[in-house]
């Protein structure tokens, strides 16, 4: 295949407008048995750009990435071969809300669940890719796997100008069921030992109100979540918060914050008001798309909305509800 062109399965992925980016390529075997893994056939080629320019709306980047060499040519240094982590586990076991008989697997990459490894860089808006991992279901337990998981051993060096690996790099473990609903947790390397070396998936904030095919009584309703933030294991109180998106057909929609509640709290409200003078969501369908989020050192009084793709540790999201506005 050398010299050969390849092109990529996936895409095209939707872009910020006027941002800076970053491109990872991976090539690599993904459908490895668990006795038999390698990090050199996981990551058999790995190739970085940072940063990629940005577009403007409307415009399309396409790109073409160059693969200098592969991971098992006799000359590839071994300084740069790929960095394997230990193995690791991963539990759906407090997942309330995430049925594990039917995850959806995608069979044209790292099936179900997937596992990534990514770090944060100055300047990006979200992580950037660096690795890839495989999970492996327990043959008793259908909610318990072992993960195995490796970066590009290029990226150490890299990330030595803005810090160690084990504070920049994380690893993540996301499932989605047939319903929609999805669970990630994604720890920084020098989390783990604080978790035993277990990715403990959050539960999903099901959406108890309305109901699904409901039509509302006006533009001034609210949206009842269950509290699935469980005090002292996925959040405190305040560095946890549910976030709701209601969208009309024209795309015109309300986003909604409220902070984490105590447990005792079994439901968390969040009000939509129907403002007097500005123009609200249009008559029609909408959509409702719940979520909830928390890391450690989350301060609900200084911090940016775009810090959610950077610092997120647990969320979970239910599967969009349609309802009808009058």
């Amino acid at each position: 295949m050398i010299g050969l062109p390849l092109a990529c399965p996936f895409g095209p992925e939707s872009l910020r407008v006027g941002r800076f980016g970053a491109q990872t390529a991976i090539a690599g075997s993904f459908s490895q048995l668990e006795e038999n893994f390698s990090p050199t056939e996981l990551l058999r080629a790995v190739e970085f750009q940072v940063p990629v320019l940005p577009v403007q709306e409307g415009e399309t980047l396409l790109d073409d990435v160059s693969i200098a060499s592969l991971v098992s040519e006799p000359d590839f240094p071994a300084e740069d071969l790929p960095v394997a982590l230990a193995a690791l586990a991963a539990d759906l076991g407090l997942a309330a809300g995430i049925d594990a008989g039917t995850l959806i697997d995608d069979d044209a990459f790292l099936g179900a669940p997937e596992v990534w490894m990514d770090a944060r860089l100055p300047g990006l808006d979200a992580p950037a890719l660096v690795g890839l991992g495989l999970a492996y279901v327990d043959d008793v337990n259908p909610e318990s796997f072992t993960l195995r998981a490796a970066y590009g051993g290029t990226f150490p060096e890299y990330l030595s100008d803005f810090g160690s690996p084990e504070a920049l790099v994380s690893v993540a473990f996301e499932v989605t069921d047939a319903d929609g609903d999805r669970s990630r947790v994604r720890l920084r390397l020098d989390q783990l030992s604080s978790f035993a070396n277990t990715l403990f998936a959050p539960p999903v904030p099901q959406v108890l109100a309305p109901a699904a095919d409901a039509t509302l009584g006006g533009a001034e309703f609210s949206v009842t979540l269950d509290n699935s933030l469980l005090d002292g294991v996925f959040a405190t109180g305040d560095n946890g918060f549910y976030r709701v998106t209601v969208r009309d057909s024209a795309g015109r929609g309300w986003v909604v914050v409220r902070p984490d509640q105590p447990d005792a709290q079994a439901q968390v409200d969040l009000h939509l008001p129907d403002l007097a003078g500005a123009t609200g969501l249009a008559s029609g369908p909408l959509t409702i798309d719940a979520e909830a989020l928390a890391w450690d050192g989350l301060d609900l009084t200084s911090f940016s909305f775009s810090d959610l793709q950077l610092l997120d540790v647990f969320r979970a999201s239910a599967g969009t509800r349609s309802v009808t506005l009058p």
